[in-house]
């Protein structure tokens, strides 16, 4: 018995060598470069909302808000937008709704609007249209399956989410909380350039993702999970269904939104086929 199980091990491993010989080296997987060559690069800038509206779940201690339209900030907005040029978007697409007329506004632009308004919708999104003379600039924010639901089956959603605003907050959130308390009064600290990247890095994105994967959704049983799915996940998917719609092939869009949505569109956007992410660090 000790010799056929010798004589088994012989032969796995020799299947081993046949099976490594085979598979391919580094070199032969540019077939996926090869079949998906042509994509459009896409820029995500996420961002906090300059106005500070107060609609997130965590909100800015009045102490950790920056006054945009300040002379000091204004000259580092400066730096920040000569940084985004680097890109050479050929489109620009920002987080709001149709509603809003975003390229009604920007024909309407003028210089007076800079220091009336402080969203960075007109800040960055606007003012960097009109600056390399784009004649649109899309709207691809949208509602989400739970709103639909909302009106359409309240006794589902209702059901779904009982006693869901009646959790305490968990370690991992409090943990979360302290970290957007720092990211917020770094804000206050340096260049707002470099408060960007930090924003937009990789680690950032991907612990900020992690975020929604604690509190509501660890409900009972499956409840979190359908909400997460049908609220924020289900938003994120259509809002990148518009960047589908509006990029062609060879296309550079920036897209200016909330950096919770930025967190998700890495995802997504790494994983498109007809999409290259570009790394903001790296302009």
């Amino acid at each position: 018995m000790r010799y056929l199980v010798i004589i088994l091990l012989i032969g796995l491993l020799g299947c081993k060598e046949n099976i490594t010989e085979d598979i391919p080296d580094n070199s032969s997987i540019d077939i996926f470069d090869s079949l998906f060559a042509q994509k459009s690069d896409v820029l995500v800038l996420g961002t906090f909302h300059f106005d500070y509206p107060g609609q997130d779940v965590f909100k800015t201690d009045e102490k950790n808000r920056i006054d945009i339209l300040s002379p000091e900030r204004q000259l580092q907005l400066r730096e920040l937008l000569d940084y985004i040029k680097l890109f050479k978007p050929n489109k620009i697409a920002i987080e709001a709704r149709e509603d809003w007329n975003a390229t009604d506004k920007l024909r309407n632009w003028n210089e007076e609007r800079v220091a009336q308004e402080r969203g960075e919708r007109y800040q960055i999104g606007l003012r960097l249209a009109s600056e390399l003379n784009l004649d649109t600039i899309y709207a691809i924010d949208e509602d989400n399956l739970f709103m639909d639901l909302m009106e359409s089956n309240p006794n589902l959603i209702e059901k779904m989410t009982e006693g869901s605003d009646d959790l305490p907050p968990s370690r991992i959130e409090k943990k979360y909380f302290e970290l957007w308390q720092y990211s917020d009064s770094l804000s206050k600290e340096i260049h707002l350039l470099e408060y960007f990247k930090f924003m937009n890095s990789k680690i950032y994105h991907e612990y900020d993702y992690g975020s929604y994967f604690s509190g509501h959704f660890e409900l009972d049983s499956m409840r979190g999970a359908d909400i997460l799915s049908i609220w924020w996940y289900n938003r994120n998917l259509r809002i990148f269904r518009n960047i589908q719609e509006i990029t062609e092939e060879g296309d550079r869009l920036l897209v200016l939104i909330g950096n919770g949505h930025a967190a998700v569109l890495r995802q997504l956007l790494t994983c498109s086929p007809k999409h290259r992410f570009v790394e903001f660090n790296s302009l």
